[in-house]
């Protein structure tokens, strides 16, 4: 046996154990997990709104309470839908998940586990939960018909979205995998994520305003599309 191996099964082993005798603790920190999660990404929802300079000022009565604070632009309802989805969506998926992915391929810090980790979160697990986000935003959005939505959203914006994530989260993820202790991951996933919520919440409401509820909404709307052409 290769010494890095028996080191990284060594180091699985101790974190293995550990897990088990705080398992309890483990189990209550979904609490925890969910509210770090969506005060970050409803913080950084806000934080992107407050910094564009080129979202659209047309936003029809019903989806939009902005409110400008400090000469910034606050959309609460904006704010309120990245709330909900990192507390239904974000913080259980990824706290179940991870516990997962540490009990199939152990806790080692070694190389090899890192990377098994890496490319098991990139390719299953960042693909299910951008799924997930664009439909949890369709929906939460108000659209009429938002399975259509959600379809169209990830028809048009899937492959980009996982291409840009390459870019960032496996770096990100192979520092927090060898590095940060177990129990740590995931506040460490939220601050890595501010950036990357920064890009979604930019994502998600490029020209997201819902076209039937108002003909001078879906004027402007339209008007913005053909100009992006």
């Amino acid at each position: 046996m290769a010494i890095g191996d028996a080191v990284c099964q060594r180091a699985g082993t101790r974190d293995e154990g550990m897990d088990g005798t705080t398992r309890m603790r483990e189990d209550a920190s979904l609490a925890t997990t969910t509210t770090t999660t969506t005060t970050t990404t409803a913080t950084t929802s806000t934080t992107a709104r407050a910094a564009s300079t080129t979202a659209s000022r047309a936003r029809a009565s019903w989806a939009s309470t902005t409110t400008s604070v400090l000469g910034f632009e606050h959309d609460a309802t904006r704010t309120a839908r990245f709330f909900a989805v990192g507390a239904t969506v974000h913080g259980p998926f990824f706290h179940y998940a991870f516990k997962e992915l540490e009990r199939r391929v152990g806790g080692g810090t070694c190389a090899r586990t890192v990377v098994k980790k890496v490319a098991i979160g990139h390719t299953m697990l960042f693909p299910s939960y951008t799924v997930l986000f664009f439909v949890a935003m369709a929906y939460l959005e108000g659209w009429e018909a938002p399975a259509t939505r959600a379809r169209e959203q990830l028809e048009e914006k899937f492959v980009d979205t996982i291409l840009a994530g390459t870019m960032f989260w496996p770096f990100a993820n192979a520092v927090n995998f060898a590095y940060v202790p177990t129990k740590w991951r995931i506040l460490a996933l939220n601050v890595a994520g501010v950036a990357w919520n920064a890009y979604m919440s930019h994502v998600v409401n490029a020209n997201s305003a819902p076209l039937d509820r108002g003909a001078d909404g879906a004027i402007v709307v339209a008007s913005a599309r053909e100009k992006a052409r």
